[in-house]
């Protein structure tokens, strides 16, 4: 097994996804941009902002905008995601769906993983936890738990969260690959489920040399 390897997945098709850059500053201690200490994620945040809003767009807006984006990149690199796409919901600006790809190191609690040890860390279910569907799949990266979850974020039914989770082995790593889509469940439908099937058919495991 190989300690050299790259995580691929596909965009996601459609308006408004935004791939989050994920790469942590070079230098430590950088942290969001919202505390106005990392001026090339808050460069980003702006510019990425005015291009999905255009450029007619008042400065309040783009504001608004580019901190919720700024803020997404930086949770999603404190929470070390690999690749992270939101997408944009056009009316208010808050994110619509998410999807992110991390990875499940080996550890000396962990030092195999199958995936029986995978799911009964993965399929917990928890207060939180309004429903749960575990299977098992075989992707074209290797075989993985296939959780599709409910999540209660509040007392609001619309707060609730649906989310499609891959828990993935690929046979070329150690390591395991964890795939997530998510998405407010106001705007659940059964084609965003098979969505988020069809997009983790395209994860991919690059060697190094």
């Amino acid at each position: 097994m190989t300690t050299h390897f790259a995580i691929k997945i596909a965009k996601p098709a459609g308006d408004g996804w935004v791939r989050l850059p994920t790469d942590k500053p070079r230098r430590p201690g950088l942290l969001t941009a919202r505390r106005g200490k990392d001026k090339d994620l808050a460069r980003w945040a702006a510019i990425t902002a005015l291009e999905l809003l255009g450029p007619e767009t008042g400065n309040e807006p783009v504001r608004a905008c580019a901190e919720e984006l700024a803020g997404l990149a930086a949770a999603a690199r404190e929470r070390d995601i690999s690749l992270a796409y939101v997408r944009m919901l056009a009316s208010t600006w808050v994110p619509a769906a998410n999807v992110e790809v991390s990875l499940f190191r080996t550890s000396r609690a962990y030092p195999a993983l199958t995936l029986d040890t995978l799911e009964k860390l993965y399929a917990k279910r928890d207060a939180a936890t309004a429903s749960l569907e575990v299977s098992r799949v075989e992707l074209p990266a290797g075989p993985a738990v296939r959780l599709h979850r409910e999540w209660q974020g509040g007392d609001d039914p619309s707060d609730t969260v649906v989310s499609v989770t891959y828990v993935c082995r690929p046979h070329e790593i150690k390591n395991a690959v964890v795939y997530t889509m998510s998405w407010l469940i106001d705007n659940d439908d059964p084609e965003l489920a098979q969505y988020a099937d069809n997009l983790a058919t395209t994860l991919q495991i690059t060697l190094g040399q």
